[in-house]
């Protein structure tokens, strides 16, 4: 886990570097339509489509090389999870995830229409649980709980439209469900999901909530005008 977050650091830091005048932010939000390959046992699992609208916000740092190569990255929020129904129990289990990407893109930035590619991990901070079973319903949260794997790495492909809209499919390369979590009940210890394969994939929709700010250089300090004295 400690060289992850030392990855995800260094990799923050050289992105930094590359800041001129063609680097600009965009504030973003996303529409997800989740749904979720589950097996128990190599059986499939009934899984459902999951919507989600809160919280799924995305700060990115965009630099074009040209009018059609770039990159960006960021960091962004997303609530992320499944639902699942097995012999009538649904199951719904989210977690909001801290994120940093990092894309190239390619098309007409003066048009703002391009394709994007790229890969992302994913911090899982925070756990929520309800099953439902009947007139039976338990709900449990809990922060930084090993019920899910705390880091997920992802890959995505979208297509960035002239108005502001983009579209992007992600596909999750780890399971959503912690294989090596344990439960203990009384002196009894088990692996509820040792044998369960949870492997998450969306399409969202994603939406500008304020325009370009553009960085711009830094004048040299003996540039400023200065006061004269009299």
């Amino acid at each position: 886990m400690i060289k992850k977050v030392v990855f995800i650091c260094s990799f923050l830091l050289i992105v930094s570097e590359i800041i001129a005048q063609k680097t600009y932010f965009k504030t973003k939000g996303e529409y997800i339509f989740a749904n979720s390959l589950v097996t128990d046992n190599n059986v499939p699992v009934d899984s459902r489509l999951r919507f989600s609208f809160f919280l799924n916000l995305g700060e990115y740092m965009h630099h074009n090389f040209n009018n059609n190569v770039g990159i960006y990255t960021g960091l962004c929020v997303r609530n992320i999870g499944i639902i699942t129904n097995n012999n009538g129990i649904e199951t719904k289990q989210r977690s909001y995830a801290a994120g940093v990407p990092f894309a190239i893109k390619i098309g007409s930035f003066n048009d703002n229409v391009y394709l994007y590619t790229g890969g992302e991990y994913e911090w899982l901070f925070h756990y929520k649980e309800k099953i439902s079973s009947g007139n039976d319903i338990s709900i449990n949260r809990k922060w930084f709980s090993d019920k899910t794997n705390v880091f997920i790495p992802s890959v995505f492909v979208g297509i960035q439209f002239k108005y502001g809209i983009n579209i992007k499919f992600k596909y999750y390369m780890d399971n959503y469900l912690n294989p090596n979590y344990v439960e203990k009940t009384g002196f009894i210890s088990t692996k509820p999901y040792e044998k369960i394969r949870s492997q998450l994939f969306y399409i969202s929709v994603n939406f500008n909530f304020k325009k370009i700010k553009k960085i711009k250089k830094l004048q040299p300090l003996l540039n400023r005008p200065r006061a004269v004295e009299v």
